[in-house]
């Protein structure tokens, strides 16, 4: 489920009893994971309820050499980490002034304008390039112009609590938190939440340098005690050296759960089935979460390893998007493709569900 049409078609089915399985990552290596809910994993969600009531799994080992691995050296799982390791940087922005990413810049749009021309249905979802043009040069002078006057300087000393801000528009938010999309008001009640001699550091989305304004950010950083910080700066050193994390449904909260850091979530994202994960609902609550999750927060290391391993359990290993955009060595295409069947079929013959 990721646009309004894929919500439909599951909603739709649910009402007429028809079964209907969604696929998701689990941000541990490339495992992909099927659910009877885009809002959680549930069949990884009911093997983590036996494991805690004392089952074991056979995957345990697994997970706490995961979790060891993980501790050891943090990192961001494969795709997001290629698809925004470029955060835009000022010197970079004037490198598309060359003549060779003009000319390709150029033909791109020419070919753009004959597709538009020679097939004049208008499909919702393919911009006019004449927008599209107008956009890309807006963002690349805000680019050209550089944000660098807005950051902060980080200070690894100050009592913090993190917000990573999300990229828009993205499934994340629309739709696992569509209460939530604003995020400057957001931020606001966070700020306003946490204890006086606390800042709250706020990083932008590297997929999104150029997308928003300035006046955004200095709407932003009107709040007295947000900093701005760099995207470029290590999300891993800021999580490490952060007293609470916040976040929508964003990856920061699961590396953070993995680092043992207390974390609240404001959307409807798989790894709230941990009792140490605080989602608010209801913004009056805030203030009182903010205040168990910094002074009462205890990690538990048991049901940590317990729901990696329920993962692992339940999830196949095929790296989708290479799978899927990239395109695999033939062997390496078959082999995960198999699996990803093999996980289809086992979730068909689950009790009470026809083959």
């Amino acid at each position: 489920v990721s646009a309004m049409g894929n919500m439909l078609l599951f909603h739709i089915a649910k009402k007429k009893g028809v079964a209907v399985l969604t696929g998701a990552e689990t941000r541990i290596l490339g495992g992909y994971i099927l659910s009877e809910s885009y809002r959680s994993f549930s069949f990884a969600d009911a093997r983590f309820n036996e494991l805690m009531q004392g089952e074991k799994s056979p995957r345990e080992q697994d997970a706490r050499a995961y979790l060891d691995e993980y501790r050891a050296k943090p990192r961001t799982y494969r795709f997001a980490m290629e698809s925004f390791k470029n955060s835009g940087g000022r010197l970079e922005a004037f490198l598309w002034l060359t003549p060779q990413k003009i000319a390709r810049s150029i033909r791109w749009l020419s070919e753009r304008i004959i597709r538009r021309t020679m097939e004049p249905t208008i499909d919702y979802m393919e911009q006019s390039p004449w927008w599209f043009l107008f956009d890309a040069m807006r963002r690349k002078f805000r680019l050209m112009r550089g944000y660098n006057d807005l950051y902060d300087a980080y200070d690894p000393r100050e009592q913090f609590a993190y917000y990573p801000l999300h990229l828009e528009p993205e499934l994340a938010m629309l739709l696992l938190a569509p209460h939530w999309t604003d995020q400057i008001n957001l931020i606001k009640q966070i700020a306003e939440s946490l204890p006086l001699s606390f800042k709250l550091y706020v990083k932008e989305h590297p997929g999104m340098v150029g997308f928003r304004t300035r006046d955004y950010y200095k709407e932003m950083k009107k709040i007295p005690n947000v900093k701005l910080i760099h995207p470029n700066h290590d999300s891993h050193e800021i999580i490490k050296d952060a007293r609470l994390i916040t976040t929508q449904t964003g990856t920061a909260g699961w590396e953070a759960i993995l680092l043992r850091k207390p974390v609240i979530t404001f959307g409807n994202v798989y790894y709230n089935t941990l009792p140490i994960v605080k989602q608010i609902t209801d913004l009056t609550h805030l203030p009182s979460v903010v205040k168990e999750q910094l002074e009462h927060f205890a990690h538990d290391e048991r049901a940590l390893t317990n729901f990696v391993a329920a993962l692992l359990e339940d999830s196949v290993n095929i790296n989708l998007h290479e799978l899927w955009e990239e395109g695999l060595p033939a062997e390496k295409e078959r082999e995960s493709i198999r699996q990803f069947t093999d996980l289809l079929i086992s979730k068909m013959r689950a009790p009470g569900r026809a083959v």
